[in-house]
């Protein structure tokens, strides 16, 4: 199982009536649980085995909540996967953005580090970068706003 459809799945269990699920597939077990009373729409505690240790250590804790960017005239990035948000290719060199810096569609504007793989983000759009909601080495959510460009 990638950790695509586990976090597909994710989503699903979220806005489902569901709230107990328990599988097992090709080595990994997966038990997603909403609190007592949660209503559809929740957010569920997730635990599973072999997606980071960061999560092995969270399971069953409630995500924190995503940033959200209001103004419909700048554009987002988001965190693709979980993981540590790491602003620079190592930790004695310059970030890869800065506010106020402009960037191309395709250029990386950081890396998330998950299951001990480092994954670039990378820019959807041009822009100019607006504002950084998360900071270096800070742990982050699938779909979590990282930076707004105009």
């Amino acid at each position: 199982m990638e950790l695509k459809q586990i976090y597909e799945l994710w989503d699903r269990f979220e806005t489902s009536g569901i709230n107990d699920l328990e599988i097992e597939f090709q080595g990994v077990k997966l038990h997603m649980k909403k609190e007592a009373g949660a209503q559809n729409g929740s957010k569920p505690a997730m635990s599973a085995d072999k997606i980071a240790d960061h999560n092995q250590n969270q399971s069953e804790a409630q995500p924190k909540e995503l940033v959200q960017a209001a103004d419909a005239n700048f554009k987002e990035i988001i965190a693709p996967i979980v993981g540590t948000f790491y602003a620079s290719p190592s930790p004695d060199e310059k970030p890869f953005v800065e506010v106020g810096q402009s960037v191309k569609k395709g250029d990386v504007v950081g890396i998330i580090e998950a299951m001990k793989l480092m994954n670039e983000v990378v820019a959807d759009e041009d822009g100019v970068v607006e504002e950084i909601f998360v900071q270096d080495q800070s742990f982050v959510e699938y779909h979590q706003v990282l930076m707004k460009l105009k």
